[in-house]
């Protein structure tokens, strides 16, 4: 805790900053020892502000995007060995702390968005989570779709939610609803713990192209469990205003 509250895990992740900005290459095993570090210490305690800075460094076509993404994954996991020593199979995966999610109408619920942040401030949507999913569809009276998001403001917003085997991503605003199907996602449904991360990351148009380009667009990438699973170049995006 002490290395934590003293900024450790910031200053190794703007050693990673200075060497990609700078095109210096860390050798193999200092590398390797950093995010060994930074997995192990993020597991105690990991700011907001430090959870921004690794998402920067992710989206700044780094050097070390997968060894990002494993952090953030291995760092939200937290096994905790006095709930893992309460099971006597060392492959039932616990964890410490979730939300138990069960009726059609459970949920987190957040303040409603009153403004979409211009395309000047606001490049991306992320959202990553872990879930577990029941895999007895057939129990829910409500048709099987399970909810992952729904952020809408004057019908305009980003969803995901899984039904049968499929996971949906739609996009809509006043004009259409756009919506990407991810078939055979039975892995999703196996009673297990599964990472899942979702990323718009907004185009800008070219200045010969704007002229004529009526919809804003974004690249759309799903990972599962650390993965991409789909990945869609000109998917709609909110049109966000000037």
């Amino acid at each position: 805790m002490m290395a934590c509250s003293n900024g450790i895990i910031l200053a190794l992740l703007q050693i990673l900053h200075n060497t990609d900005e700078n095109s210096n290459k860390l050798e193999e095993n200092v590398l390797i020892d950093i995010f060994f570090l930074l997995e192990n210490l993020s597991r105690f305690s990991i700011s907001p502000q430090e959870i921004r800075y690794t998402c920067q460094l992710f989206h700044r076509n780094s050097l070390f995007k997968k060894q990002l993404l494993e952090f953030l994954i291995k760092s939200a996991k937290h096994d905790d060995p006095d709930v893992q020593s309460k099971h006597d199979d060392p492959d039932v995966q616990c964890t410490s702390s979730c939300f138990d999610l069960q009726q059609a109408n459970s949920g987190i619920i957040l303040p409603t968005i009153r403004r979409w942040s211009s395309l000047s401030t606001a490049h991306h949507f992320s959202f990553h989570c872990w879930l577990k999913l029941n895999h007895e569809v057939h129990s829910y009276p409500f048709e099987g779709r399970r909810q992952i998001y729904s952020f809408y403001s004057d019908s305009m917003g980003l969803e995901a939610f899984v039904r049968s085997s499929s996971l949906f991503v739609s996009i809509s605003d006043h004009h259409e609803l756009v919506y990407i199907e991810l078939n055979d996602c039975n892995d999703l449904i196996d009673g297990c713990w599964h990472s899942l991360t979702i990323v718009h990351k907004a185009q800008r148009p070219s200045l010969f192209g704007s002229a004529f380009q009526t919809a804003q667009l974004c690249h759309l990438t799903i990972y599962i469990d650390g993965l991409i699973r789909k990945e869609i170049k000109d998917f709609k995006y909110i049109s966000f205003p000037n």
